[in-house]
Formats: C-alpha cells, sequence, structure tokens
C-alpha cells in the first residue's frame, strides 16, 4: 500500500504542501512539509488525503527517444554509406558501410549519453490520486 499523505497547505495548484499520515497526533507540529504540485487539477482541500508520485510521461519519452535515435541514425548511415563513400572518392564496399554505421551510430550514442546526463533532473513530485 502506498504512503498516504494529508494536504497542510494550499497555496495555489502548482505550490501544495503535503505531510506524511502519522498515527501519532502528539507530533502534529513536527511533521515534514513536501512541497507537490497538482498538474491533473484534482478538487483538493487542506486535510485531503492523497498519494503522491513521480511524473512518469517525460522520463517515458526520455527514455524512447534514447533508444531510438541511435538506431535511426545507423540506418541513416546505411543509406547515405553510398553517397559518402563516392563523395570520399573510394570504393563503397561492405567494410566501409560497417564502420560508416558504426561511427554513426557511436556518435549519435555519445549525444545521446551526454544530453542524458547534463539535462536537469529537479523533478517535483506530484499529486497521483485523491483518497479522502
Amino acid at each position: 500500500m502506498k504512503q498516504l499523505y494529508i494536504v497542510t497547505e494550499i497555496q495555489n495548484d502548482e505550490s501544495i504542501l503535503v505531510s506524511p499520515e502519522s498515527h501519532s497526533e502528539k507530533n502534529k507540529k513536527f511533521r515534514a512539509n513536501i512541497q507537490v504540485s497538482n498538474p491533473r487539477k484534482l478538487k483538493i482541500e487542506k486535510g485531503s488525503k492523497v498519494t503522491i508520485g513521480l511524473p512518469q510521461k517525460k522520463e517515458a519519452i526520455a527514455g524512447i527517444f534514447a533508444l531510438f535515435i541511435p538506431i535511426l541514425c545507423a540506418a541513416a548511415g546505411l543509406i547515405f554509406s553510398g553517397q559518402i563513400a563516392a563523395l570520399l572518392k573510394i570504393e563503397c564496399t561492405e567494410i566501409f558501410k560497417a564502420i560508416f554505421i558504426s561511427i554513426c551510430f557511436l556518435i549519435s550514442c555519445s549525444f545521446t549519453i551526454a544530453s542524458s546526463r547534463t539535462a536537469p533532473t529537479i523533478v517535483k513530485l506530484e499529486i497521483t490520486k485523491i483518497i479522502q
């Protein structure tokens, strides 16, 4: 079962404070507040019980691009290897095609790795579901 959180303060739709639901009422003032967003525009109010999570759509799209961009670049290397061989005035052999496809694949993988490592990873939690 997921951890439940209680909405403690609503400043606007992009800045909502929640705290973990605690069974002890004595430590109410010592609870930690977590800032979350409400991109789904769920009807929440102070005291609502909610679950929170990470936005998964952005992560899934980035994963799909990281998978398919190198493959597409390798296919483009296969398609354009004959024209590049003619431009360099060398014979377009199977070895040349393999080397050119590998170079295209490695360059695109390098750019994908570099962009995924330097992209900002600051992710804000969001409210996924209202319990009460």
